[in-house]
């Protein structure tokens, strides 16, 4: 039997508090969601899924494999703590939540 996670977070600190993220699934989907007022530095990357943000991803620079990205290093806001999610067999999304 194959087992699937997935990971939700919802980002509720301040932008700017200093605090690195670190998501890494082998077999699922990660999905973070953030205050359309945060701020950070994105790096995500996907074996076999696609890369998604609700976030304008300023200063992106994507690493494409069969039209999709499977990398892909940007700014939300203004830049900030680093957020790095990695995931083999599933996507990775990046959602703009309620604002808190």
């Amino acid at each position: 039997a194959v087992l699937r996670f997935e990971i939700h977070l919802t980002a509720i600190a301040g932008p700017g508090d200093g605090r690195q993220m670190n998501l890494k699934t082998q077999n699922g989907s990660v999905t973070v969601t953030m205050p359309s007022s945060y701020s950070a530095r994105v790096e995500a990357e996907t074996e076999m899924g696609g890369i998604q943000s609700d976030f304008p991803m300023i200063g992106a620079s994507p690493t494409e494999e069969r039209g999709r990205p499977r990398r892909l290093n940007f700014n939300i806001g203004a830049g900030g703590p680093l957020i790095h999610v990695t995931t083999g067999n599933g996507s990775v999304r990046f959602k703009r939540g309620e604002t808190q």
